[in-house]
């Protein structure tokens, strides 16, 4: 681990990066198994800058799981049902453009850059047909996809990696009908640990405080997100591996640009 560590930072360096960062998701067995709360990767000489995720225990019966939600949130998924919202699996790459133009209009309104379309084509191209990631959409009573959930699957755990909405389809309670059947699907398919994604218990942020409302209403308990960083101290050093300085090789400015392109 630490070898791998080491490698994936130089390459981030020499890339251009001004710093390195990895996350262990709380539902990996290393995360569970940490003793005393401990960060694994501090051990490696890395930054911790842990925070924290909400954890859902699929183990028991799915009466538990629901009774463990807010009474708010029970609300709002039975209103969604009445109001003739389904929830469905999707396949991944026959859903790409849709998926993507609602991510823009997602992120358009909530006033963050969109990612990249390329980034959910490696999702749908790659992780979807190896089984790591599940897409589920809700429809409304005239069978428009509303919003998307995207999680990601590996062995006995699973993360909500992604997700998106139309403008206006929030105040019917789809978003919450949609989270608990992605949580359902994910449980009949073996899965035992759900993470609903990071939370921010008494931040100013009026984004992350309405993210860790959402979240917690589902229920389950809060765990310790390991996360790492590795600033660089020059950065200019990588700048230079991209203008062909002398105290690199020519191999080394060619894994630099490979490496740049495969992250854009």
């Amino acid at each position: 681990m630490d070898e791998a560590l080491s490698q994936s930072a130089e390459i981030a360096l020499r890339a251009g990066a001004s710093a390195f960062e990895v996350t262990l998701m709380p539902v990996t067995k290393t995360s569970l198994t940490a003793a005393w709360g401990v960060n694994p990767l501090a051990l490696s000489s890395f930054e911790d800058v842990s925070g924290l995720s909400q954890v859902i225990d699929l183990s028991v019966s799915e009466e538990l799981i629901w009774q463990g939600f807010s009474s708010d949130a029970r609300r709002q998924i039975r209103l969604a049902q009445d109001a003739g919202y389904c929830v469905e699996r999707v396949d991944w790459l026959q859903s790409l453009d849709h998926y993507y133009a609602l991510h823009c209009e997602t992120y358009v309104r909530t006033g963050v850059p969109p990612h990249p379309r390329s980034y959910f084509a490696g999702i749908a191209e790659r992780m979807a047909p190896r089984g790591n990631a599940a897409l589920w959409c809700v429809r409304d009573k005239d069978g428009t996809a509303v919003a998307y959930h995207n999680d990601s699957w590996f062995g006995e755990a699973a993360y909500y990696h992604t997700g998106c909405s139309a403008t206006g389809s929030a105040t019917s309670g789809s978003g919450y009908l949609l989270f608990w059947e992605a949580m359902l699907g994910a449980r009949r398919s073996g899965i035992l640990w759900y993470d609903c994604g990071a939370v921010f218990p008494g931040t100013d942020n009026s984004k992350q405080q309405g993210l860790t409302t959402f979240k917690t209403k589902f229920g389950g308990e809060t765990h310790r997100l390991f996360r790492a960083r590795r600033q660089f101290a020059k950065p200019q050093a990588a700048a230079e591996v991209l203008r062909g300085g002398p105290a690199h090789t020519g191999r080394a400015r060619t894994l630099a640009k490979k490496v740049t392109s495969w992250l854009r």
